[in-house]
């Protein structure tokens, strides 16, 4: 009940609510409309199911749940893919900044399939969004971050050219080929992995997908799936993007 009652003092849920509040109120006191009333609630509406956690459970689940946690490596897999993430840039204050959060579990879940294998390559895709921002590539922090878990730097293979899932599909591509690898595991976020498994098939490469971060991983009956949250949002913000991003990949014949 305490933890219910903190929800409810949310500043996002008093806003959304407060606005609606106000609204009936000046309908209530006869100073709006209907009509201006409606054109106000139905964004309104829009945002409340946008934010639900309840809404959230499911626009994640149809991007995760056509490829569950995959527990060993698979006998037929020649090398692990890991894409890049998300890596802050330098600036005067943080001159080395560390590898995004996203970036991170990509690596650990790489890591934890290195352990199953006696000698698997780790091909590391990732460049610069900008090219002339300072400090290392995506591709060079993850292969330092992998070293500092004791994975061996011969067995790391860096790509970094690639600045998009395509260009790192490609790119990664034609490492792959100089090395005789058709099979390989890819490593990146669940919801990430529809988009990006279709990239690397599109290039001719025989994919098992490896996701991380599970997001839908079990849904909860309990109110606060049900009060709209900035992290639910969020949530569904990350979900259109990645089947926009299918849909224009898919326009554009790079899938």
């Amino acid at each position: 009940m305490y933890h219910f009652i903190v929800r409810l003092l949310d500043p996002y849920l008093l806003l959304m609510l407060g606005l609606v509040l106000v609204a009936l109120i000046l309908r209530w006191k006869r100073r709006i409309s209907a009509k201006p009333l409606v054109v106000i609630l139905i964004p309104w509406l829009g945002l409340f199911l946008f934010s639900l956690p309840a809404v959230s459970f499911f626009t994640l689940g149809s991007l995760e749940w056509s490829h569950p946690p995959l527990q060993t490596m698979p006998p037929a897999a020649e090398a692990i893919v890991v894409l890049g993430g998300y890596q802050p840039a330098p600036n005067d204050l943080i001159p080395h900044p560390p590898l995004g959060i996203d970036s991170i579990y990509r690596c650990l879940e790489a890591d934890r399939l290195y352990q199953q294998t006696s000698d698997c390559p780790i091909f590391v895709t990732g460049g610069k969004v900008n090219p002339d921002q300072e400090g290392p590539t995506l591709a060079e922090s993850m292969a330092d971050f992998l070293q500092r878990l004791q994975i061996p730097a011969e067995n790391l293979v860096l790509e970094e050219r690639s600045r998009s899932t395509f260009e790192n599909a490609v790119e990664t591509a034609k490492l792959l080929k100089s090395r005789e690898i058709q099979s390989v595991v890819l490593v990146t976020e669940a919801i990430h992995l529809p988009r990006a498994i279709r990239c690397f098939e599109a290039q001719g490469v025989t994919v098992a997908g490896a996701g991380c971060e599970y997001k839908a991983s079990q849904f909860h009956w309990e109110p606060d799936s049900f009060l709209p949250s900035p992290s639910a949002a969020d949530g569904n913000h990350q979900a259109l993007h990645e089947w926009l991003g299918l849909a224009w990949y898919r326009l554009t014949g790079k899938i």
